[in-house]
């Protein structure tokens, strides 16, 4: 290879969308000439879960709703249609790991690398640090990579934005190389291997659905599935209770991002896999089907309670948070000129009330029962929905 490269696959078509990893998975799968939503992607990678994490370390805890564990949502949906998913072999060698960058590039293969969000200048105001820790460590996002121009020092990412970005090849093996918790992204790289022969999308819908209801039902640890769903509830009536303002505000900040945007697609990705179920009337009717579907629709309009609940209209800032927590991702979705100007103006509406919102954080504990039955009601309507799904 010579010294300086510059590696574009021209061909390669950045589409926007809703959830990091799936969408990444949309995107290679469509250069290779397989079209599939990204929510039939979700269904077919048993995809749909629920995680409670909290450790030490953490600066607050982390509810999560897909099943992401390593590269489960890149290895479960390529092993249902016959392809495959592999993870480049890791390395802490920040120059071994840009090699790889460009090997893989130069075989014609867009890639998706796992990245800490902090060190990712597009998602925060003109003016942010590097890395921006006031947001948060998190190196489970992952976008895709198509090109590289060494001589204009230039990475060239689909996100799931309406635009493509570019990154500084130093600002890509900041994010690449990251050991910060949550899900350190480690150098780790994933390949898309797509299958070879025709696939019978019927037979995976089946496989997935049936996968993901053992997932869900019985879990291996308590704090995931519906499991873990009983698990917050009960962390945010006792835990949460003795956390000092500053880190119940945060928990509170993140845990309604981590479910109404944060790439979920909105009420922690259910309704992204209520969309699923209803695409999959297409190949098979199954009165199951439809009144476990029916039911998913409501438990997203239960975790959109939940999140409604962790930033309520009652607390005028955290009423506020919430409003600005929502604007900001809208700007970023759409990516329009100078949107990091408004990103900046949206930031320094939250400061000016963050003072007033550790106050109201502070206050929180009479608002915990009404949190805790709006995650009981979308606790029942996924395990009723999961009793109908468990029988396909």
């Amino acid at each position: 290879m010579s010294e300086n490269e510059k590696i574009i696959i021209s061909n390669f078509e950045h589409i926007e969308g809703k959830n990091c990893q799936l969408s990444s998975v949309r995107k290679v799968l469509k250069y290779y000439g397989i079209n599939l939503t990204e929510e039939m992607i979700m269904g077919i990678a048993s995809g749909i879960s629920f995680i409670y994490w909290e450790m030490k370390q953490m600066p607050c805890p982390f509810v999560g709703g897909l099943n992401g564990k390593e590269i489960n949502l890149f290895e479960n949906p390529l092993r249902n249609i016959g392809g495959s998913a592999e993870l480049v072999k890791q390395t802490t060698s920040r120059k071994t790991s840009f090699e790889q960058v460009k090997e893989i590039l130069n075989e014609g293969k867009p890639f998706i690398p796992f990245v800490d969000m902090a060190f990712l200048p597009y998602f925060f105001r003109d003016d942010a640090p590097s890395p921006n820790e006031s947001a948060g460590h998190f190196g489970g996002h992952t976008f895709v990579i198509y090109g590289i121009d060494e001589n204009e020092n230039m990475i060239y990412v689909s996100d799931r934005f309406q635009k493509p970005n570019t990154l500084t090849i130093d600002q890509f093996m900041d994010a690449h190389s990251s050991t910060f918790p949550p899900f350190a992204s480690k150098n780790k790289k994933v390949v898309i291997n797509p299958p070879t022969k025709k696939f019978d999308l019927k037979n995976s819908i089946k496989r997935a659905i049936r996968d993901n209801a053992e997932l869900m039902m019985n879990p291996p640890i308590s704090n995931l599935g519906l499991n873990g769903i009983l698990k917050f509830e009960k962390m945010v009536g006792t835990t949460w209770l003795k956390f000092p303002p500053e880190k119940m505000l945060f928990s509170l900040y993140m845990t309604y991002i981590y479910n109404a945007t944060g790439g979920t697609g909105g009420a922690l990705g259910r309704n992204m896999y209520s969309t699923f179920l209803e695409e999959s009337h297409e190949f098979f009717q199954n009165d199951n089907l439809s009144k476990a579907t029916n039911l998913y629709r409501q438990a997203a309009k239960a975790w959109d309670a939940v999140a409604l609940s962790l930033l309520p209209d009652e607390l005028p800032s955290l009423q506020i948070t919430r409003s600005t927590i929502l604007d900001s991702n809208e700007v970023q979705e759409d990516s329009e000129t100078d949107y990091q100007i408004k990103l900046r103006e949206i930031d320094e509406k939250w400061l000016s009330v963050k003072e007033e919102a550790i106050k109201e954080a502070n206050k929180f504990k009479p608002f915990i029962p009404k949190l805790q039955r709006e995650i009981r009601n979308a606790y029942e309507l996924e395990k009723e929905a999961w009793n109908y799904l468990k029988l396909i």
